[in-house]
């Protein structure tokens, strides 16, 4: 199945602001059945991890890589939902909220 075409695209151009109820993954991921994303999300290294974020995702067996600029290359779909998302349109850093934490992604 080609999920380009079958649900709206996560990309650069894209806006959106949306809470994340549901997320599935089938060569990337789907949220809420709506949106699909089949790159790769970088947490920003500026960011500090959240203690709930630790919980969720052990960044040392193999589910979080690091990039040489010492970015995370998360698997989004394990973070538990529910959570806010939103993107300004023209911009690749997505931006994730979840007990009052904001954490930024930056898509390829």
């Amino acid at each position: 199945m080609d999920h380009t075409k079958k649900y709206k695209q996560i990309n650069p151009n894209a806006e959106f602001d949306f809470t994340v109820n549901d997320i599935e993954t089938k060569n990337g991921f789907i949220l809420n059945n709506e949106y699909y994303y089949g790159g790769g999300v970088y947490l920003q290294k500026n960011n500090n991890s959240s203690k709930w974020l630790s919980q969720e995702i052990s960044l040392d067996d193999g589910t979080a890589l690091f990039n040489e600029d010492g970015q995370i290359l998360l698997d989004i779909w394990k973070i538990k939902t529910p959570y806010e998302i939103y993107k300004k349109a023209n911009s690749n850093i997505l931006y994730l909220v979840k007990n009052k934490d904001t954490l930024q992604f930056r898509i390829q």
